[in-house]
């Protein structure tokens, strides 16, 4: 589902309104590099890997060390009226929860969900998921705070995505390595990527929301049925 949601919303975030040079193209051109042997092809390999391996390292600590100067900062305002817990996730937690109940989350679950997307939009999907992890063992174990099964559904493929603040310079670190003369495009479009692959999450999770059905709900419609059927039964016998 994924797949198809990128797609779209990527034609609608950019789209392309001019004629593409390659549309009228019956035959691709590919370039291939020759080699010695294998270990020269693996040397050149390793070498080439170098500066994009350099960017992407540069990029991931610069993003990250600018989320904690974020909280920093918003810690310390919130400080300054009694409010020190104030961070850029809980923002976004309270910014999501809309988003969160439009997906089918239940209410009750929405800012947990929101927290989430949250977390995973400043830091990784890697946190957000291990956070969520803690909220399903809590609901296993009878404690709170929990998420319902139905919340546990839709959030995971709200979660499943790269399209968060540190990718933004994994993104950079790559592309612009492979092609530093698209340095300045790739750097323009790149926030808008971020936000159109969180967008395609949220519709797989939509998706999600719809198919889904109570395990619990489910017996009880079935078991519903049964008394049913056998309560006709009986009527007809008796008649």
């Amino acid at each position: 589902m994924s797949a198809p949601a990128a797609l779209a919303l990527s034609k609608m975030f950019y789209p392309e309104i001019e004629k593409s040079p390659s549309a009228e193209m019956k035959t691709a051109k590919i370039y291939i590099t020759k080699y010695q042997n294998i270990i020269d092809a693996i040397a050149t390999g390793a070498m080439l890997a170098v500066p994009i391996a350099v960017n992407v390292a540069a990029n991931c600590i610069v993003f990250l060390a600018l989320v904690e100067f974020m909280n920093a900062f918003l810690s310390w305002a919130g400080g300054m009226v009694g409010y020190p817990i104030l961070s850029f996730e809980l923002i976004c937690a309270w910014l999501f929860m809309p988003i969160a109940y439009l997906m089918g989350v239940p209410w009750q679950d929405c800012f947990l969900v929101g927290e989430l997307i949250g977390m995973k939009i400043v830091t990784s999907v890697l946190v957000s998921y291990r956070k969520m992890a803690v909220l399903l063992e809590n609901r296993k174990l009878g404690l709170e705070p929990t998420l319902s099964p139905r919340s546990e559904v839709i959030t995971t493929y709200a979660l499943c995505g790269f399209s968060h603040l540190t990718g933004i310079g994994l993104t950079l670190g790559s592309l612009i390595g492979i092609s530093p003369e698209r340095g300045k495009d790739i750097s323009k479009i790149a926030v808008r990527a971020m936000i159109a692959g969180n967008a395609a999450n949220f519709m797989t999770a939509c998706i999600a929301g719809i198919l889904y059905e109570d395990p619990i709900l489910t017996v009880m419609t079935n078991h519903s049925t049964v008394v049913l059927t056998t309560q006709s039964f009986m009527n007809t016998t008796v008649y």
